[in-house]
């Protein structure tokens, strides 16, 4: 009998590959009570349960274990690849003199809203109706502007450092994703560095 179950284990945990997350849906056929398999598994260290119904096999090194790749994480959670992960420190790689330091990590996608807690990591979902491809300056610009109440910044400095610097982003894709994505003030910041731009140009 035990050697049954040992085996059945070792037959479940085989389909797992390492740096992939899964589903339990996905083995509903392996076993006769794959939950209770799954949970054995887990207390064994061999699997992690970043979420509910969810279960990945970790790397391990030397060091410990390596977290899944956020990115494969939160595709398997929201089944879709479409969805925009935004780390808040991102921001301070614009150069317009912000430095503060965040944890904090935004999902823009189609699906879901609120905050969900992932293999330890809180991230804030947000739902949206319209998504870029990739995030680059320009949308971290437009992002930054969206949420600039929650950075604890200095907003006349960084307007004042985004006025000298704004050569440096794409002005036209900036005003498009700003009309796509932006709120009003957002909107209204890069239409006044557009003109102001011209005028002192």
């Amino acid at each position: 009998m035990e050697q049954n179950k040992e085996r059945r284990l070792n037959n479940l945990l085989g389909l797992f590959r390492l740096g992939q997350a899964y589903r339990t849906n996905e083995f509903r056929d392996k076993s006769n009570n794959l939950s209770r398999d799954l949970d054995i598994l887990v207390s064994k260290g061999l699997l992690k349960k970043p979420s509910t119904g969810m279960y990945y096999k970790p790397r391990k090194e030397w060091f410990g274990e390596i977290p899944l790749d956020k990115n494969k994480l939160l595709s398997k959670f929201l089944k879709t690849g479409d969805f925009l992960l935004v780390d808040y420190n991102k921001y301070n790689t614009l150069g317009l003199g912000t430095t503060q330091l965040h944890n904090k990590l935004v999902v823009y996608n189609y699906k879901r809203h609120g905050a969900f807690t992932l293999d330890g990591v809180e991230y804030k979902f947000k739902r949206v109706s319209y998504l870029p491809k990739k995030v680059d300056q320009e949308f971290l610009l437009v992002d930054m502007m969206n949420n600039f109440k929650e950075l604890g910044e200095d907003y006349d400095l960084v307007e004042s450092s985004l006025k000298k610097n704004w050569n440096k982003f794409n002005s036209k894709k900036v005003i498009k994703l700003a009309s796509k994505f932006g709120k009003v003030s957002t909107k209204k910041l890069f239409e006044r560095m557009t003109s102001d731009h011209y005028v002192y140009a």
